[in-house]
């Protein structure tokens, strides 16, 4: 389902009701989804219930779904730990997305990541670093270390500060 933060960016929830007994994690839905849709299809957050609110036809009733928490703030990294061009990644998602601390290993859509920040991120790191890459790249290299190497690849260099 389509939702929308405070300031109105959209963002895509999926309402999960796991099987009697079986526990699921937002990382093995997107795993699942991930072989069927395209990523860009793919919820950034995950709510598990108990059972879908109905309305007295029967249909869901959307309106009684609840909504997500804000996701959680990433673990910081010591910027050491990874080299140049993933801290400039990280960088410029930290400024796209309006958030600090950032991790080289966290993933874009766990972050709160949607598709017209992965675009402007994009665009940012298209025009700035001279980057032959487009949101498909981005979308299959969705952490700082993992768009860095692709990066790296089709020899982008970061611009200095």
């Amino acid at each position: 389902m389509a939702r929308h933060d405070r300031v109105g960016e959209g963002f895509l929830v999926g309402y999960v009701v796991p099987e009697p007994g079986r526990l699921l994690t937002a990382a093995q839905c997107r795993e699942h989804l991930a072989r069927t849709v395209p990523a860009h299809s793919i919820p950034g957050r995950f709510f598990f219930l108990s059972g879908i609110p109905l309305l007295p036809n029967g249909k869901a009733d959307r309106s009684a779904l609840p909504f997500p928490e804000e996701p959680a703030a990433p673990a910081a990294e010591a910027p050491a730990a990874h080299d140049a061009l993933v801290t400039a990644v990280i960088g410029v998602w930290e400024d796209v997305l309006g958030r600090q601390g950032i991790g080289a290993h966290d993933e874009f859509s766990e972050i709160g990541g949607q598709s017209l920040a992965a675009m402007e991120i994009v665009g940012r790191i298209r025009e700035g670093w001279g980057a032959a890459t487009g949101l498909a790249a981005f979308l299959d290299h969705s952490t700082p270390t993992r768009y860095a190497a692709h990066l790296r690849a089709a020899g982008a260099v970061a611009p200095e500060n």
